[in-house]
């Protein structure tokens, strides 16, 4: 039996030294993430995160010059304001989600019938007994299932 390599079953991993890697199989790719948590990742490590890594190996690290440090802190401030913007997104999404969940709820509340009041059998007056309430209870499990099967009301407790 052979094993197939597909592209679609790779993943990139990112290695705190070595950088990008493309493993064979995604599966890899987490395995390696998830055992060794601070050696891999998902996303690009920071440099700050590289430099220490490569001062723990032993490399000596040359100064950055002021082009190479412009660069890097142009970098950091645009991730910054993309991830404002993205949270702001994803809280407009949030409200968004909420409200339509939220009309969804009155839509089912404005279609449903209201609440029918106990009676009890052969018009006797006063509370209903426990097992009259029992009685009342599971005659509305039937009419509700029976609705459900017609296509109609939702099933209530």
């Amino acid at each position: 039996m052979s094993i197939k390599i597909s592209a679609n079953l790779s993943a990139v991993a990112h290695h705190i030294i070595a950088g990008a890697f493309t493993f064979p199989y995604s599966v890899d790719a987490h395995s390696a993430v998830a055992r060794h948590p601070g050696e891999w990742s998902f996303e690009p490590w920071s440099h700050d995160a590289v430099a220490k890594a490569r001062e723990a190996n032993g490399e000596v690290l040359e100064p950055l010059s002021a082009e190479e440090q412009a660069a890097l802190d142009e970098h950091a401030k645009a991730v910054a304001d993309a991830n404002a913007r993205l949270n702001a997104f994803r809280e407009k999404r949030a409200a968004a989600k909420a409200e339509e969940d939220q009309a969804a709820a009155d839509e089912a509340l404005v279609h449903s019938a209201p609440p029918q009041p106990a009676r009890r059998p052969f018009g006797r007056k006063g509370e209903p007994t426990p097992a009259e309430l029992r009685m009342i209870k599971d005659k509305k499990h039937e009419d509700d299932l029976a609705a459900a099967e017609r296509g109609g009301a939702k099933l209530t407790g």
